[in-house]
């Protein structure tokens, strides 16, 4: 993800900052990018995919990649050093593509990866319906494991939450996962955004704590946000905590 080197204070913004404004910013703006609010000091985020090698901002035509083994692949080979390695080389193709931060001191290169998809994300078929139905115990022993170990080991700045349901609740809807678990149990404290598409509802969604619905335009936020903000379905202070972490 790419901003310039301004560094804001995040209280006394997010005070200044407008109803319109603050809805603004809880959704993407096209399929790559943040919304800025430039009056505020607010700028873009650019963001991008591909685990085996970096997208950039085109589906089609874009500027060459490396193609690198899928995370499933270097994970069979238990080689710590070589998953680095490709991390790294993967860092080095987003910095050319002008994904990166200048003010990111928590990963190497001042690349920022998120984590995916969170959570019990394990087959395909009907992915934007299909319920894992997991019991507790499997979901923290085996689903959850990976998840918490790479939020113990790498203090990670993002979250990207999955397509499906989990016992009967969207990841995209679901307190328990993303409040319970992830932020109040493992003590996260970045952002949450959803995978591309995969945001279903406007209050249901924010009460759970997802802070970014991409891609852009917004299909379930912006004006419908507001409407909710009217019938008090939903309340200011739920905005700010996601704009908060935006």
């Amino acid at each position: 993800m790419a901003t310039d080197s301004t560094v804001i204070d995040v209280e006394k913004t997010l005070a200044n900052l407008t109803v319109p404004q603050k809805v603004k910013l809880l959704a993407g703006l096209g399929w790559w990018h943040t919304e800025p609010v430039p009056e505020a000091g607010i700028q873009p985020i650019r963001m991008s995919d591909g685990p085996n090698g970096v997208r950039g901002t085109r589906f089609f035509n874009g500027v060459p990649s490396s193609c690198f083994p899928s995370s499933t692949g270097l994970g069979s080979s238990f080689d710590i050093d070589l998953a680095e390695q490709v991390g790294k080389a993967l860092a080095d193709e987003c910095i050319a593509k002008s994904l990166y931060s200048r003010n990111l001191s928590r990963q190497s290169k001042k690349v920022a990866a998120t984590i995916k998809h969170f959570a019990a994300n394990d087959q395909e078929y009907q992915r934007f319906s299909i319920d894992s139905v997991v019991s507790e115990r499997a979901l923290r022993e085996i689903y959850l494991k990976p998840f918490q170990i790479a939020m113990k080991k790498s203090n990670p700045i993002a979250f990207m939450t999955a397509y499906n349901r989990v016992n009967g609740t969207h990841a995209s809807e679901h307190p328990w996962l993303l409040q319970k678990v992830l932020r109040e149990e493992w003590g996260f404290k970045g952002l949450v955004m959803s995978d591309w598409t995969g945001v279903y509802s406007t209050t249901e969604s924010i009460k759970a704590g997802v802070d970014l619905e991409m891609p852009g335009p917004t299909i379930v936020r912006g004006a419908a946000l507001e409407r909710a903000l009217t019938g008090e379905k939903i309340f200011i202070e739920d905005i700010n905590e996601r704009v908060r972490k935006v």
